[in-house]
């Protein structure tokens, strides 16, 4: 590695940190009705496009199976999972506003 690349991940690492850094003061200086307002919206959001994923991949596994024989629904199952786990954390979080 040179002299010059040396520096320029040193900048790059600088600047991440600075990033991450601005990022937390903001959420620290958030009123905590907004923060929980806004990991709401995530968690819905997240459960709405890990539905839609699961659901296409479903539906891709299902072709699979019906062209080949060959049964695929891990990634399918995943996503659900992850689409009834962030269900239940808006669903927690709605509950204890």
């Amino acid at each position: 590695m040179t002299e010059q690349e040396a520096q320029r991940r040193e900048a790059v690492l600088r600047m991440l940190i600075a990033a991450m850094s601005l990022a937390w003061m903001g959420w620290t200086m958030t009123p905590e009705h907004q923060r929980r307002l806004a990991m709401m919206r995530l968690a819905a959001a997240s459960r709405r496009v890990l539905a839609a994923a699961a659901r296409s991949a479903g539906h891709d596994a299902m072709g699979v199976e019906l062209a080949s024989g060959r049964e695929a629904y891990g990634l399918p199952w995943l996503l659900s999972r992850g689409r009834d786990a962030a269900g239940r954390a808006y669903d927690r979080m709605r509950e204890a506003s």
